[in-house]
């Protein structure tokens, strides 16, 4: 999954909202709520707190930029 915006380094957070990921970079779903995490610019929402764990400790991993 690819945020075209952070691909192209548009939104990079300069004082504006950051950018929100399309799903949990980590199990591929789609969570309508649930926890979510900012790194680099982007806002990712997990489903769950075991997906936001493992984001938390290998972002570079997960995180598409």
């Amino acid at each position: 999954m690819i945020n075209i915006k952070s691909f192209f380094g548009f939104g990079k957070n300069n004082g504006e909202e950051p950018i929100r990921s399309a799903g949990d970079p980590v199990c591929g779903m789609r969570p309508a709520h649930g926890i979510n995490i900012v790194h680099e610019g982007v806002t990712y929402t997990f489903c769950s707190e075991h997906c936001a764990e493992q984001f938390r400790k290998d972002p570079k991993r997960y995180a598409k930029s």
